[in-house]
């Protein structure tokens, strides 16, 4: 069967993507060497942040999504106005898991779930763009917003795995800095991306993963009791460093190496 022109480019596009998110979610599975998550629990989460994504689409096509939408504000105050709604969007499916899945047994797994409920948003985001759009965007343009989503989302992942095991803290001051600090970084990649220039929001993204890699050490340091106290010792005792080459090099990896690949194949 012959596809047409646009056919094969939506089918491209699709597997491309979803190729991108395979890296990511195999770069984030290897984080948890102590207790890796169910690969069917990772499915689930991946699969709320598409209808996640899928509902805010909803929201957008409404007729009155002019008010939600921030054109009545100010250009910059729009793109904070934006980020926030998105990552609204994303909260409430991992607030959902830290409530409802039962392998949700560890500080770390807020980083975990948040990565993949923010993957699973981005693929979805990109390919309503490439419907959407009346001709072909290049693939780099539509990828470029899957690390930055999973990024960000990996730093409310960070407080909200705090607030479901740190009992001594207020949960809601929590949620609130997570969120705070994630529409923060997801506003500003936008104006970067959008006013200034592709390689400054690159650079802000590597900035990004450095600070995930301190994040995901710092979560380390304070495993939930549910953890085997044998590997947390044996993890405690290996060199911090080790642990921050391979965040690191993971993470990198699928924000800067795959990017470059695609923007000099599609530019």
């Amino acid at each position: 069967m012959n596809l047409f022109p646009e056919e094969l480019y939506f089918v491209q596009t699709v597997a491309s993507l979803a190729f991108v998110n395979f890296l990511i979610v195999v770069s984030i599975y290897l984080i948890d060497r102590l207790r890796p998550e169910p690969i069917l629990e990772l499915t689930k989460a991946f699969f709320l942040g598409i209808t996640a994504g899928g509902i805010l689409l909803s929201i957008k096509q409404l007729d009155d999504f002019s008010v939600l939408s921030g054109k009545w504000l100010g250009p910059s105050i729009q793109l904070l106005w934006l980020a926030l709604l998105e990552e609204v969007f994303k909260l409430l499916p991992i607030l959902l898991i830290v409530r409802s899945f039962k392998y949700f047994d560890e500080p770390i797994d807020g980083m975990i779930y948040s990565a993949m409920v923010a993957s699973g948003f981005a693929f979805f985001e990109d390919v309503g763009y490439s419907i959407e759009m009346p001709y072909p965007i290049p693939l780099f343009v539509l990828a470029r917003s899957i690390p930055g989503h999973v990024l960000f989302t990996m730093i409310m992942g960070y407080f909200v795995g705090r607030m479901a095991f740190e009992q001594k803290v207020k949960s809601k001051e929590l949620v609130f800095k997570g969120l705070l600090f994630a529409t923060l970084a997801h506003a500003i990649f936008n104006f970067l991306i959008l006013r200034w220039s592709f390689s400054l929001g690159v650079g802000f993204v590597i900035i990004l993963v450095v600070i995930n890699a301190y994040l995901v050490l710092n979560i380390l340091k304070h495993p939930a009791s549910v953890r085997d106290e044998i590997k947390v010792k044996e993890l405690k005792s290996e060199p911090k460093m080790w642990h921050m080459s391979l965040h690191l090099t993971s993470s990198i990896g699928y924000t800067t190496v795959w990017w470059a690949i695609l923007g000099v194949l599609m530019s």
